[in-house]
Order: C-alpha cells, then sequence, then structure tokens
C-alpha cells in the first residue's frame, strides 16, 4: 500500500539523502583524511620548485605542482598525464588546497568538465555540500590509490630530473 501523503519522486530523493549522508561532519572528516594522506606525498617546501614527478613503476605517474604556498596553506595542483587516442590528456587534475594548520585538504572547485562532469540536469540539482562531498571522496580513493602505489614524497623528482614516459 502506498501512502497517500508522499509521493514516488519525492521518497526516492528522502531515501538518496539518507544513503548518501552529506553532512557538514562527515565533509569535514574527509577533508582531514585527505590531509593525512597528502602530506604523505608532499615534498618538503625547500624541494618545491616546478613540477615534480613520481614515477613508481606502479601505474602513470603521479604529476605535481605547487601553485601557492604560505605559512598556513599550499595550493598544489596533481595529475596523471595519460595518451588517449593519440592525445595527451591531464586525467584528473586536481587542484589542492592544504590548510596545515587545520590538518585539512579539500579539492579547491566542482568541474562540469574534467575529473568530475555533471550533466545539466544533475548540476542544477546539486548543493554545494553533495558537489564538495563527491570530489572530495574522489580525491580520498585517488590519494589511497596513490599511496598504496608507492607514491611518496621521497619519490617526486624535478620533472627534468627524470626520463618519465606518458602512459
Amino acid at each position: 500500500m502506498q501512502n497517500e501523503g508522499m509521493s514516488m519522486p519525492v521518497k526516492r530523493t528522502i531515501l538518496d539523502a539518507v544513503l548518501r549522508r552529506r553532512t557538514l561532519r562527515a565533509l569535514m572528516d574527509t577533508y582531514e583524511r585527505n590531509y593525512r594522506l597528502i602530506v604523505r606525498l608532499m615534498p618538503e617546501p625547500e624541494q618545491c620548485g616546478g613540477v615534480m614527478v613520481s614515477d613508481t613503476g606502479n601505474g602513470p605517474a603521479l604529476y605535481m605542482r605547487i601553485e601557492e604556498q604560505s605559512r598556513y596553506t599550499t595550493t598544489l595542483f596533481m595529475t596523471h598525464y595519460l595518451r588517449i587516442d593519440g592525445e595527451i590528456v591531464e586525467d584528473p587534475g586536481i587542484t589542492v588546497r592544504v590548510y596545515h594548520d587545520a590538518g585539512q585538504a579539500e579539492v579547491m572547485s566542482c568541474r562540469l568538465q574534467g575529473f568530475m562532469p555533471m550533466d545539466e540536469e544533475r548540476r542544477r540539482s546539486s548543493t554545494i555540500l553533495d558537489c564538495k562531498s563527491e570530489s572530495n571522496i574522489f580525491l580520498l580513493k585517488w590519494l589511497e590509490h596513490l599511496v598504496a602505489a608507492g607514491h611518496a614524497a621521497h619519490t617526486l623528482k624535478p620533472e627534468q630530473q627524470t626520463d618519465t614516459e606518458i602512459a
């Protein structure tokens, strides 16, 4: 028997929200988990200059570039360069802000194109919390993968000192 007060689309929306559990508390937890992983990958400030590459031989090389650095924050760009259909593509190509004093790291933006493309319908219906949650959970999973593949601060070398081939 169907509840007269709620339509199926409304029930589905409520169920989706409950299953995703998009809360500010969960997002802050993700930021903290991202931080604990990303600091394992970041070079020391005096080693930062230009593009750094980590090629562990276990998957595509990681490319990292420090965009901005201050006493309390670091903004960095991370990607793999992949050869797809003869073209070189940045994937995922993420800019991350690291808050050293707060022990948090977050994806700087949700993009319509790129590593997390959204169709127009989904973009209109997504909240900022949904967008930040999805992009930061993606970052968390990618960072876990990178660490498991052997990438670390000590494996990063200046790009000009490597002979890494684009995958």
